[in-house]
């Protein structure tokens, strides 16, 4: 299989040949034309159940769904929460996954806060509920050496330590 996401043993092959994929802009990643949105596992719409979403999220992406959406407005959270659990089933490599920061709570004059406190503290709570605990340094470089607007800092949040030198080739081209 071409699709960088493809992953032998948990993918099925025949269904994953049937799926569109489409380059996302200039990013170098191919996603699927159809993506899985996590509205509803925070209950936006009804209540199904755990247990049919955490399905519904493994098999979308073994049939060949690689573009999961999510949001912390979506149910306060929830939707986060049972995603992290769906994805305990799934290999990293195997999606790519978005998520927002904005919008929270549903009290209009608590609703939106784009400030850069929140922005960061949303952007941890995200990755804490997913369970994504990493990001790929060559990911980063990518978007450093192909993004037409100059990007002026990169944060390391402290992978360049004496337990984790990850990073060590990277900081040259970082600075």
């Amino acid at each position: 299989m071409e699709e960088k996401t493809y992953v032998e043993g948990f993918h099925d092959k025949d269904a994953v040949k049937k799926v569109q994929y489409n380059d996302l802009g200039k990013t170098g990643l191919r996603v699927s034309q159809l993506g899985i949105g996590t509205s509803s596992l925070g209950n936006c719409y009804e209540v199904v159940g755990e247990a049919a979403d955490v399905e519904m999220v493994v098999e979308g992406v073994r049939l060949g769904l690689n573009y999961v959406d999510t949001a912390p407005w979506y149910g306060n959270r929830k939707s986060e929460q049972v995603l992290g659990k769906a994805l305990l089933h799934v290999l990293r490599k195997a999606y790519y996954i978005a998520t927002k920061v904005g919008r929270y709570e549903p009290n209009f004059e608590k609703m939106f806060d784009f400030s850069a406190a929140k922005t960061i503290e949303s952007v941890d709570q995200s990755l804490q509920f997913i369970g994504i605990t990493s990001y790929c340094p060559d990911v980063l470089q990518y978007v450093l050496d192909n993004s037409s607007v100059k990007i002026d800092t990169v944060l390391n949040y402290a992978r360049s330590s004496l337990l984790d030198k990850s990073l060590q080739e990277y900081i040259p081209r970082f600075q």
